[in-house]
C-alpha cells in the first residue's frame, strides 16, 4: 500500500487555471448539536458552517466561518479543463489570505475522485492522503492515511435511492468500529436532494444539519 500511495504522488499532475462557466449558485450547510430524544428533539448551538460556491456542477470554492459569523478560512478549486466536474487541485488559504495547505487529486477515467494529497504549504511536506471508493457513481467509503501512509481512518456511507447521505460508520487504524451515526432527512429540495437531516447514535439525536 505505502508502495502504490508513494508511486501516485510522484504521478501527480499540475493544476491549470481555474476557468468555468454555467450559473453561479450559492449552498450553505449548518450543523448544530442537539437537545431532547427522538419524540421531541431540538436544535442547540451552532458547531459547523461552511458556504459553498458553484457555477454550473463545478465546485468554485468553499469558505468556512466561526460560529459567531467570521471567516476563518476558504478552500479555492482548480480544474485541468472546461468539460471536467471533478478538481485537480485545491489551495486553502486563511482570513488573511495567507496560504496554509494545498492539496493535489487523483481522478480515474469516469472523472471520480479516487485519491487527495494534503500538503503544507510552507515546508510542501506531505499531512495527509485519503482513498475513495465507489459503488457505480456513488463513493460508499474512504480510507485516511497519516504522513507516513499508515492507515488512520476509514469511514463507510450509505445512501437512500436519490444518493442522499443516510449514515455513516468509522472505524479506527484496526479496523474496529468507533462511531455510527444515522440520518433522517427530514425535509428535501424539489431535486429530492435533503435540506434538513438529524443524525442519531443508538437512538439519541447528535446533529442537525440545514442546507440552503
Amino acid at each position: 500500500m505505502k508502495y502504490l500511495l508513494g508511486f501516485a504522488i510522484l504521478a501527480l499532475m499540475s493544476a491549470c487555471q481555474n476557468t468555468q462557466g454555467g450559473n453561479k449558485r450559492v449552498e450553505n450547510l449548518e450543523i448544530y448539536q442537539t437537545t431532547g430524544d427522538e419524540k421531541k428533539m431540538a436544535a442547540g448551538p451552532m458547531t459547523h458552517h461552511e458556504s459553498t460556491e458553484y457555477l454550473g456542477n463545478r465546485k468554485v470554492s468553499t469558505t468556512y466561518y466561526s460560529t459567531d459569523g467570521m471567516v476563518k478560512g476558504k478552500e479555492v478549486f482548480y480544474y485541468e479543463n472546461e468539460k471536467d466536474s471533478t478538481p485537480v487541485k485545491a489551495d486553502y488559504i486563511d482570513d488573511k489570505q495567507k496560504l496554509l495547505s494545498y492539496y493535489k487529486y487523483i481522478k480515474d477515467g469516469k472523472d471520480r475522485l479516487i485519491a487527495s494529497y494534503a500538503f503544507d504549504a510552507s515546508t510542501d511536506e506531505l499531512l495527509r492522503v485519503e482513498q475513495y471508493y465507489y459503488t457505480k457513481s456513488t463513493m460508499t467509503s474512504k480510507r485516511i492515511f497519516d504522513s507516513q501512509l499508515n492507515p488512520s481512518r476509514r469511514y463507510a456511507f450509505t445512501h437512500d435511492m436519490y444518493g442522499n447521505e443516510t449514515g455513516f460508520q468509522v472505524y479506527n487504524q484496526v479496523d474496529s468500529l468507533v462511531a455510527n451515526e444515522v440520518f433522517k432527512i427530514t425535509k428535501m429540495d424539489e431535486h429530492n436532494r435533503w435540506s434538513e437531516k438529524w443524525g442519531f447514535a443508538n437512538g439519541k439525536p447528535l446533529t442537525k444539519h440545514v442546507r440552503k
